[in-house]
């Protein structure tokens, strides 16, 4: 439509456009060369041109962090001031001087109602610059909920942001301790039945290969902590059990769990794992 109003003013873009034609376009739009860039997803945030004065919405959101974001891209002073304004103390001259630029405003043309559906600046933002993003969203959340005074509505929000730090961090620490009572509890001598060798003198400074190293840590065994002696032995453990056809690491675990024996074949340790799982109702995760 717009080409169609002056051939050429126009352009777009898109995730998958080539990227040396996106640059050249872009660049074409930063030069004046192309007055309007259609886009989807691509310059919606982070896009920085100062030269942009129009932004034309045709995609409804939500999100008023997203909303803010895509006014956000005419929002920027002239190119010719932006490193003018941090001199002046006062508001009343950072204004005048972006008054008297070739940029003094700009514009947002809503075709989808997002101006109705998000305020960019409401009282919250005003008395709020002093807590984060979240608790201004949480506040709102009260206020249109319940109503009342914004300063309250403010300490009520920065109250339940730390609320909610605190339940993700005790979820995050509960993760953790899962995961290490887990690693401390899944030993991987008692699962092959092998004594753990004493450490030796002569393998003092001595370290695993990357390659040794991935090999363990794909058999979840975390050989960080471990000597070098024991480490290897477990390497020409899982070495024997492969060339001699045994079960793996992994049927081992779920074997030595139920106080089965280990040195059985892979295709032995297979049946009697199905056989487990279809009585225990569960399934096996690809081939162990």
């Amino acid at each position: 439509m717009f080409n169609r109003h002056r051939p050429g003013m126009a352009a777009w873009v898109c995730g998958k456009t080539d990227k040396d034609d996106r640059r050249r376009i872009l660049a074409d739009f930063k030069s004046g060369a192309v007055q309007v860039v259609c886009n989807c997803g691509v310059l919606t945030e982070g896009f920085d041109n100062p030269a942009v004065e129009i932004v034309i919405m045709a995609r409804p959101t939500k999100s008023r962090a997203l909303y803010s974001q895509m006014a956000g891209r005419a929002t920027r002073p002239a190119e010719s001031i932006a490193h003018e304004l941090n001199d002046h103390d006062s508001p009343e001259a950072r204004r005048a001087l972006i008054e008297a630029s070739e940029k003094p405003g700009c514009r947002i043309v809503d075709f989808v109602g997002n101006s109705g559906r998000h305020k960019l600046c409401t009282s919250v933002d005003i008395l709020g610059g002093k807590v984060s993003e979240r608790a201004r969203e949480l506040a709102l959340k009260r206020l249109a909920e319940n109503g009342g005074r914004v300063d309250e509505a403010l300490q009520a929000g920065q109250h339940d942001e730390d609320e909610e730090k605190k339940r993700e961090e005790a979820k995050r620490a509960r993760l953790v301790a899962r995961a290490k009572w887990t690693a401390q509890n899944i030993n991987p001598f008692d699962v092959m039945e092998i004594q753990p060798v004493a450490k030796r003198g002569w393998d003092r400074g001595k370290k695993l290969t990357d390659k040794q190293v991935a090999l363990l840590r794909k058999q979840n065994i975390n050989p960080d902590n471990m000597p070098y002696g024991q480490a290897k032995q477990l390497l020409n453990e899982l070495f024997r059990r492969w060339d001699g056809g045994l079960c793996t690491f992994g049927q081992a675990k779920i074997l030595r769990k139920r106080g089965l024996p280990t040195n059985i074949t892979r295709e032995e340790a297979s049946r009697v794992i199905d056989g487990i799982a279809a009585r225990e109702g569960w399934k096996q995760k690809g081939a162990a």
